[in-house]
Formats: structure tokens, sequence, C-alpha cells
């Protein structure tokens, strides 16, 4: 097996998380900053509840760091940086993982790997802690949900790694559907194992609970919107980096190349 140079994988991977972050930034701004304007609205008028209701006196209104309209244009700057830091690491991940990859073209590999790093990174730590829009998240815990949510990334990265090393163990001993069977049992059981042991998220969601279910019906949808496009481009461009590295040079006056 002809296993493809780290450069072109590393080149391809970041093309991809590019391609990846920007299609998700165009539809995020389209489809969901509607939902976190709702809910910045919602914030404040809790905010002017609460106050109202402590008697409070009202301390100036503060002009935000950024306002909204350049946050929705650094949605894709964000993106950008998101989809090349992810296309990084997936390009590592590619150039280890490419000779345990049990399909043959490239196409079919990046989506793979690219449908494993989304269960691993993404659906997975999504399940556990799901994504809340603005105002939810108490800043005195911020520190401990960020711990924990790394802790389920790692978790979900060994868990896969784990199905991965089993698969590879049992494919020539046992046949290929025997140690995707056995693989993916022991990725189940690796998640309910890691769903079950870090601890839930200490914050209470006080937003009607409509709201939220948009905003995490939107985020899931990003999420899986950019895995697929990374692992459906990664593999076409990395063919086409592929053979442009492998083109034979041209033939000289004397006939030698």
């Amino acid at each position: 097996m002809r296993l493809d140079a780290f450069g072109a994988i590393i080149k391809a991977a970041l093309l991809a998380g590019l391609a990846a972050g920007l299609v998700v930034a165009a539809v995020q701004f389209v489809w969901s900053e509607p939902v976190i304007d709702r809910a910045i609205v919602l914030e404040e008028q809790l905010h002017a509840v609460d106050n109202a209701r402590a008697n409070a006196a009202q301390p100036p209104q503060e002009t935000p760091v950024v306002d909204r309209p350049t946050q929705k244009k650094g949605l894709f700057l964000g993106y950008t940086i998101y989809g090349l830091a992810w296309g990084l690491l997936f390009g590592a991940a590619y150039a280890i993982a490419q000779p345990h990859l049990s399909v043959n073209s490239r196409l079919a590999k990046g989506v793979l790997l690219a449908g494993v790093s989304f269960w691993a990174v993404g659906l997975l730590p999504f399940l556990k802690y799901p994504a809340n829009p603005p105002g939810v998240g108490d800043p005195e815990t911020i520190d401990f949900r960020q711990h924990i949510y790394l802790g389920m990334l790692v978790g979900g990265i060994a868990v896969v790694a784990l199905g991965l090393a089993v698969h590879r163990a049992l494919l020539a001993r046992r046949g290929r559907w025997t140690a995707v069977g056995v693989a993916l049992g022991a990725v189940a059981l690796g998640s309910a194992a890691l769903y079950a042991a870090l601890p839930s998220n200490p914050d209470v969601v006080h937003m009607p609970a409509g709201l939220v279910a948009d905003f995490r019906m939107h985020s899931l949808a990003g999420l899986a919107l950019f895995w697929l496009v990374l692992g459906g481009v990664f593999g076409p461009v990395l063919s086409w980096l592929s053979a442009g590295v492998r083109r034979p040079a041209l033939a000289g006056p004397s006939g030698a190349s």
C-alpha cells in the first residue's frame, strides 16, 4: 500500500478545514445568528427584571467591547481559525492512521476519519455538555466547565483510539465484519463509561426551553456540517495534490527525464 506524503496530507487537511470553516460560518451567519440575537435580548430583559426586583440602583450601561455587527463579521474569522486548527489535527491523525483505515480510496478514508472524529470531539462531548446560548452559565464555574469539557474531548479521542486498536488486532484473525462489530462495541462501552464518569454541568438554565433547544440544534448541525465538509473535501484535494507531486518530469532533449 502506497502511503501519502505527510506534506500533501497536511496541505489537503488545512485546505479542507478552511473550506469547512467558511461553509459553516456562512450557514451559521444566516441560520443561527437570529437565534443568538433573541438570546441576547432575553438575557438583557432578565437582568433588567432582576435589578428591578432587587431595587438596586441601575449602573451606567457599559458599551460592549465588541458590538454585535462586529461579532457577526468576526464569525468568519473565528471559523477560519477553528477550521485551520482542526484541519491541522485531522491531517496529523490521518498521517498516523492511514495504514490502518480499512477502506481503499482517499475519499472513503477521509470521510471515515471525519466521522470518527465527529463522534470523538463533536457529538460525544455535545451529548454530555450541550451548547448553551449567551447568558447561560455562571462565571464562577467557567474554569470547572472548561476542565470537564476538555476531559470529555481527551476521553473521546482515547475511546476512539481504543476502538481502532481493537479493530486492528482482530482484523487479520477474525475477519472484517467481526472486527468492526467488536470495535464498535468497545467504542460504545467506552463512551458510556466516560459519559457516566464525568460530572454534569453545574449551571442551571433559566432561558425558555424552546430557545435553548433551537440554539443547541443549530450548534449540533454546525458541528455535523463542519466534519462532513472537512471529510468530503479532504480526499479529493489530497488526490489532486498527490497527482501533482507524482507527475513525471518532462523528457529533455536527449530523451532522458
